[in-house]
Order: structure tokens, then C-alpha cells, then sequence
């Protein structure tokens, strides 16, 4: 016999065959916060005497129950001290009230107040009705002590990191072509493994980056809402504002309303108006910080949900390696107990 030209025996592995599939995890869809976002509203007693004061002119004078309204606002006032000021009022006065970056004079201050104060006259100025988010009110003392909304991006740097922690190498007490064999096909299964656990955190981490990018489109297209119904907001209340103060002055002109209910028209003008501009503040302030408050929520909302995707993924790859692993040591037995050590 040619001992030289012997072939060396050849081992055959096949107890990983069917080791090398990374079972499929779930990625969860976050929820996302249910956002309503108020606005300021006119109850429809204020709205009945608007418009009985607009609609006057066309007929011979106001309904009774709106003039002894009026009569209570004309009360509120100092005719000595308002009353000539009162009557200049004009477009530019209600144009200032509503521009928010102009200060109130002061008699207008005062007369709101009164107003504010008198809880019958005050149901017939504008309600602010705050955001909700999930159904819950998100008021203005919600409000971060620095809400900087427009400008947070939102960053994800609590993310978890993906770590196995059974791979480990089950190593033969003796070398030998068989148990070299063994690890060869091991290490080929394990790399697969690990090839198919990064393949699945590439995936999530696409999905969940798209997740993230919707809730920062909404968020610009919410901030993009807010500016336009403030900017309808102003233009509604702009309109009510001049077309009472012109009624007002043609009624009295036309003999349709004494000089008593033309004052209480005046005052119930002037609150009105500045009620809104209240509003409008707490509208814009409220309203940002509930936006960027929902994005933090939603945000939030996905990172975790990522992080526990990588928490499954790093469970269920713990039990493949340790399923892996314990194939590998019956091999490495087997392996022993046929004589393969040579």
C-alpha cells in the first residue's frame, strides 16, 4: 500500500444545517399623540348681540335685552375721563389692540378689567379654549419656563446599542482535524448569524428614521397651521372690531341709539377687543409649546420602541448562540467518542 498517496479523510459537518436562520423581530409601531389644538371662540350670546349691532342699521334700533347688555358696559366707564377717547377710537386703535408687539394704553387696560371683572358682561368677551394632547388639556401653566419649539430638531442619543451576551467559544480540549472541522462550519454559521442580526438592525433603523422624519414634518406642518390660524384669527376679529365701532357710530348718527347704549357699545368694543389680544397671546404661546411638547412625546415614543426592538433582537440572538453553541459541544463529543482525535 502507498501510505504517500493516501487521501486525507474528509469530515463532513451537518449538525449546524439548520442553525443558521435568525428568527424575524417584530419592529412595533409607536403611537402617536392625538393633538387638538383649540382656538378662541365666540359663545353665542356675544355673537347675537354682534351681530344685532351690525344688523341695526337696517332696521329702527336694538333689541331690548342687548340694550340694557349695553347699558350694563356703559356703566363701567368715567365719562369724564374716557368718553372723548371713546369716540376717536378708529381702524388704526383696532389694528393696535390686536398687534400684540404694541403696548395697551392704558385707558383701554382699565376699561378691560372692569369688564373682566363684572362675570355677566365678561361671558360676552372671546374664549381662549386650550390644546388637548391625548385628550387632556395642555394649559398655559403646562408652558416649559423656555420653550424654544421652532428651533428643536429632537435628538435620539439614548438609543440602545445592539450586544450579544452568549457567544462564546466552546474550544476542544484537543485539536484535531475534526474538531478544526467543526469550528470551521461554526464559525461560518455564527458569522451568518451575525450577518442577519445587522441586516435586521439596518432595517430598523431605516423604519424608525422614517417614523422620525414624519413626526418632524407634522410638527412643521402644525407650526405652519398655528401661524395661518393666527393670522385668520386676526383678520376675523379685525373685521368684527371695525364693523362694530362703524355701526356704532351710524346708529348714533341716524338717532337708532342713545349717547348711554353708543358708550356701552364703545366699552364692550374695547374689551372685546382686548380679550382677543389676550388670547391671541396664550393661543401662539400654548399652541407652540403643545407642538413641540407632542414631538418630544412622539419622539420619545419611537426611540423606545426602537430600544425595544433591539431588546428582543438581543434576546432572541442569545438563544440562537446558545442553541449554536450547544450543538457545537455535541459535535466537539461526538467528534471525541468516534476516536476523530487523529
Amino acid at each position: 500500500m502507498d501510505l504517500d498517496n493516501i487521501a486525507p479523510y474528509k469530515y463532513v459537518i451537518n449538525d449546524f444545517n439548520d442553525k443558521g436562520d435568525l428568527p424575524e423581530v417584530e419592529k412595533e409601531v409607536p403611537e402617536r399623540s392625538i393633538f387638538e389644538p383649540g382656538g378662541i371662540t365666540l359663545s353665542a350670546g356675544t355673537m347675537e348681540l354682534v351681530e344685532d349691532i351690525l344688523t341695526a342699521v337696517l332696521r329702527d334700533n336694538l333689541k331690548v335685552e342687548n340694550e340694557r347688555v349695553l347699558k350694563n358696559f356703559t356703566d363701567l366707564r368715567n365719562p369724564a375721563l374716557m368718553d372723548a377717547r371713546l369716540r376717536e377710537i378708529n381702524v388704526r386703535d383696532v389694528d393696535n389692540i390686536l398687534d400684540t408687539t404694541i403696548p395697551l394704553e392704558k385707558l383701554f387696560t382699565d376699561l378691560f378689567f372692569h369688564v373682566e371683572e363684572n362675570s355677566a358682561l365678561a361671558a360676552y368677551l372671546p374664549t381662549y379654549v386650550p390644546p388637548k394632547i391625548d385628550g387632556i388639556i395642555f394649559n398655559f401653566y403646562d408652558i416649559p419656563p423656555r420653550p424654544d419649539a421652532r428651533l428643536s430638531l429632537g435628538t435620539s442619543d439614548h438609543l440602545k446599542e445592539f450586544k450579544f451576551n452568549s457567544v462564546y467559544s466552546a474550544n476542544p480540549t484537543l485539536v484535531t482535524p475534526c474538531s478544526d472541522a467543526i469550528e470551521v462550519v461554526y464559525q461560518e454559521t455564527l458569522n451568518l448569524l451575525v450577518s442577519q442580526s445587522e441586516e435586521q438592525i439596518l432595517q430598523s433603523q431605516e423604519f424608525y428614521e422614517g417614523i422620525r422624519e414624519d413626526i418632524l414634518n407634522i410638527k412643521s406642518e402644525r407650526f405652519a397651521y398655528l401661524t395661518d390660524t393666527l393670522q385668520g384669527s386676526v383678520d376675523e376679529l379685525r373685521r368684527l372690531g371695525i364693523a362694530v365701532n362703524i355701526a356704532s357710530n351710524e346708529l348714533l348718527a341716524e338717532g337708532k341709539i342713545t349717547e348711554e347704549i353708543y358708550y356701552g357699545v364703545k366699552v364692550f368694543l374695547v374689551a372685546f377687543l382686548v380679550k382677543s389680544r389676550q388670547n391671541l397671546i396664550m393661543m401662539e404661546d400654548t399652541i407652540t409649546a403643545a407642538i413641540d411638547t407632542i414631538y418630544q412625546i412622539d419622539i420619545g415614543r419611537t426611540d423606545q420602541a426602537y430600544n425595544n426592538f433591539i431588546e428582543k433582537l438581543i434576546a432572541v440572538f442569545d438563544e440562537v448562540i446558545k442553541d449554536l453553541n450547544s450543538t457545537k459541544i455535541g459535535a466537539l463529543n461526538n467528534c471525541h467518542n468516534q476516536g476523530g482525535g487523529s
